[in-house]
């Protein structure tokens, strides 16, 4: 598919490009804003636990900081790229003989295309993350609930009651 740089489609990204830079400019500092909260949270819950003498809670899963990390390193170049792309449209679009410029309108779309796709893909990335970590979370806070349940069933003493025993017959001593 031959790709030409025409005024049209020179003025359409210079319009779309900076759309897709806030989009993922505001789930960027959503997901940044989450990971300050929970690392607040996080450190909170570990100073409690050292204070009451209780385990520390677990820390920051690989997994987690590995899609974080991901997506971040993505973020930047989604936006170093973009910036990029915007200037070579701004100069084109400012160049009085405007060459048709086939490898700057490829640049182009396929910026275009990566910081749309990437924007979807980070959501899906971080939401797929956060979920898997809640069920996690459950799973430990169920198995939590288990052994505390278990425990306090094991300090309850036994009573022993004796059988029944026939008329007549000694009563067999508690065990």
């Amino acid at each position: 598919m031959a790709v030409r740089m025409t005024e049209e489609f020179a003025s359409a990204m210079v319009t779309v490009i900076p759309i897709v830079l806030v989009a993922a400019s505001l789930e960027m500092t959503a997901l940044t804003k989450n990971g300050r909260d929970n690392g607040r949270r996080r450190r909170e819950a570990v100073l409690a636990a050292i204070r009451s003498g209780t385990p520390e809670p677990a820390g920051v899963s690989r997994r987690r900081k590995a899609a974080s990390l991901f997506v971040l390193s993505g973020w930047y170049w989604s936006v170093i790229l973009h910036v990029v792309a915007e200037v070579l449209l701004i100069r084109w679009l400012a160049d009085s003989k405007r060459a048709p410029d086939q490898q700057t309108a490829q640049f182009v779309q396929a910026v275009g295309i990566f910081g749309f796709v990437w924007v979807l893909i980070a959501g899906f990335i971080v939401a797929s993350v956060y979920s898997t970590e809640r069920k996690l979370e459950r799973r430990l806070w169920e198995d939590d609930i288990a052994r505390e349940r278990a425990a306090r069933a094991a300090a309850v003493p036994e009573v022993a009651v004796p059988a029944p025993t026939a008329p007549g017959q000694a009563q067999q001593p508690y065990q």
